[in-house]
């Protein structure tokens, strides 16, 4: 039985799940729903990873990537998240070189920090500690300010991570 045919015989609890059927499946996966762009104002590239439940790549060693680019220092880079993708992260990978680094950040991190931001209360947020929320609906902007003083404000919690882990380790 065709779906035009289900649509127009007598049998009544069939017409609105066919048309729920045909409405899911006819389009919206392809089309945006939500935005996430990065504005990185911060004096060094940035690495981001788009992610969220429904995309499938990997990327960094974290699943459910559904992009990933580098952004460069002044520069911005948004993702449109397609239709029926829940609970975003967003993925943010940095190299740090400099005054700052020493043999403990080297040694325990690479000199490489990682942060996520999940969406919490309608903005993007590094909190630990909850489930990441989802879009509202679809049509939502948001925007992730990554300045320098976020950059060093995130790298100070790597320092402060790696002279912990050197102290456990019995390294200093």
């Amino acid at each position: 039985m065709s779906t035009f045919s289900l649509l127009h015989k007598p049998l009544p609890i069939l017409r609105p799940i066919a048309l729920m059927a045909g409405a899911l499946f006819s389009g919206g996966a392809a089309s945006a729903c939500y935005t996430v762009k990065i504005e990185n104002t911060s004096q060094q590239e940035i690495r981001v990873g788009w992610g969220a439940i429904g995309c499938g790549k990997v990327w960094e060693g974290e699943q459910m990537i559904c992009t990933h680019h580098t952004v460069a220092s002044g520069t911005t880079k948004s993702y449109d998240f397609p239709w029926l993708t829940t609970a975003p992260s967003i993925f943010v990978y940095f190299n740090y070189q400099g005054k700052d680094t020493d043999k403990y950040t080297k040694k325990y991190f690479g000199n490489r920090a990682r942060f996520q931001y999940n969406l919490k209360d309608g903005k993007f947020t590094t909190r630990h500690g909850f489930v990441p929320e989802s879009a509202p609906h679809c049509h939502e902007h948001y925007t992730i300010h990554y300045s320098q003083e976020v950059l060093q404000s995130q790298w100070n919690e790597i320092r402060t991570q790696a002279l912990k882990q050197a102290h456990d380790a019995g390294d200093i």
